[in-house]
C-alpha cells in the first residue's frame, strides 16, 4: 500500500469515531466497536511520538496521533486489566513507545569559518527559514559539531532536509539513540499496509519479548519469546519490527 493509501484509512477516519473512510474501506487502526478509554498526559505526548516515527512528516497530523493514541492503549487496556491474561501475559506495558532519535533536535556540522560565525551570534543564514523551523536554542560548539533544538515538535529527519541545504553546513543528522551493552527499545511497532503489529520488550535485548497483531482491528496475543527457549515460528516476522524500526522514514 502506498503512502496515501495508508493515510486514506487514518486520516478520514475522523479523531473522534474512527469510522470507515468510506464504503469497503475500513480503517486498520481501529476496533469494529470503540470502548470509552481514558488517556493521561504520558499517554498523549508517546501518540505524538508515535505519529511522528509512523508517518515520517514534518509535524505528526493530528488525526494520526488520535488513531495510534487508541490503538496502543486499546492493546493494554485489552491485555492489561484482563484477568484472563494476568498471569500469563506479563508485558512491561507502562514502558513507552520511543522513537530511535530526538524530536525537535539535530546535530549539525559547519566548516570552521561558518562555526566561528555560529558561536559568535553572526550567522544568519538560517532566517532565510519559516521562524518554526529556526533554532529555538544552541548547545555547544565542539570539533565543528553543535546540537540545535527546536520549540515545536518536528521529526529531525525531515529538518535535516531543509538544513543540509544551508551554506556553511557540511552535514545535519538527527540525534540518535545509542545505547550500550544489551539494552534496547521498549516497543518496536510495525504497519505493513493492512496490519498493525507491536513487539514489546523489557529493555533488554536478550528478551523476554511479547509479539501483538491487530486483526481486524481488533488486538490479539500472539505469543512470549523468552530465550534460549526454543524461537517461535512467528518469530521471523516479528523481527522484522526491529530491522525496520531505525530505518523506517515514513509511508
Amino acid at each position: 500500500m502506498s503512502g496515501k493509501g495508508f493515510f486514506s484509512l487514518v486520516l478520514c477516519a475522523g479523531v473522534a469515531l474512527f469510522s470507515a473512510c468510506r464504503k469497503g474501506d475500513s480503517n486498520p487502526l481501529a476496533p469494529p466497536d470503540q470502548v470509552q478509554l481514558t488517556y493521561s498526559h504520558a499517554d498523549t505526548v508517546e501518540a505524538g511520538e508515535f505519529a511522528m516515527w509512523l508517518s515520517g512528516k514534518l509535524r505528526a497530523p493530528d488525526s494520526l496521533i488520535s488513531a495510534l493514541l487508541y490503538n496502543l492503549n486499546y492493546l493494554r487496556s485489552a491485555f492489561g486489566d484482563s484477568t484472563r491474561y494476568a498471569d500469563s501475559v506479563r508485558v512491561p506495558f507502562a514502558r513507552r513507545f520511543m522513537a530511535p532519535w530526538n524530536v525537535s533536535e539535530l546535530e549539525v556540522m559547519f566548516d570552521s569559518a561558518t562555526a566561528e560565525k555560529v558561536k559568535e551570534g553572526q550567522y544568519h543564514a538560517w532566517d532565510s527559514l519559516e521562524a518554526y523551523l529556526r533554532p529555538d536554542s544552541l548547545g555547544r560548539i565542539y570539533g565543528g559539531w553543535i546540537t540545535i533544538f527546536f520549540k515545536p515538535d518536528l521529526h529531525p529527519r525531515r529538518l535535516t532536509e531543509f538544513y543540509r541545504t544551508l551554506p556553511g553546513i557540511i552535514y545535519a543528522e538527527p540525534s540518535y539513540f545509542i545505547f550500550i551493552s544489551e539494552v534496547t527499545f521498549p516497543i518496536f511497532p510495525r504497519f505493513d499496509g493492512k496490519t498493525m503489529s507491536y513487539l514489546f520488550t523489557d529493555g533488554s535485548a536478550l528478551g523476554p519479548f511479547w509479539y501483538f497483531k491487530y486483526v481486524d482491528g481488533v488486538p490479539h496475543y500472539v505469543g512470549e519469546w523468552n530465550p534460549p527457549v526454543t524461537v517461535p515460528t512467528w518469530w521471523p516476522e516479528a523481527v522484522l519490527n526491529v530491522k525496520n524500526f531505525s530505518v523506517w522514514d515514513g509511508m
